[in-house]
């Protein structure tokens, strides 16, 4: 539950909101700027972001304190997954392929 209310407040902003550079975007948090049309795609993401949470809370299980484990999955749903989504697939990240200007992977 912790990571589905990160994603939706922080995480899916900063990977595919409306307005960005190439590092992240930085607009719509909470949820204002979704349309009807992408909750299918922020299902998509969130699915793979409880996953990557899922093996990082299975790899530190009965290794550390449980608020290390709360931090991470923070960290993880709203920083690093985040922009990563966002250098990937969104069209203004530096190494989206359908980024259109300024191709990083140009034939």
């Amino acid at each position: 539950a912790l990571t589905a209310l990160a994603f939706f407040a922080f995480g899916y902003p900063f990977a595919l909101g409306r307005a960005g550079n190439g590092f992240l975007s930085h607009e719509g948090f909470f949820a204002s700027h979704i349309e009807s049309d992408e909750w299918a795609r922020w299902v998509l993401l969130f699915g793979f972001i409880a996953a990557g949470v899922a093996i990082a809370g299975g790899a530190m299980a009965e290794r550390c304190q449980p608020r290390v484990h709360v931090c991470l999955t923070l960290l993880l749903s709203t920083w690093i997954f985040p922009i990563l989504a966002h250098w990937c697939w969104s069209v203004d990240g530096w190494l989206s392929p359908t980024r259109l200007d300024d191709r990083f992977l140009d034939n």
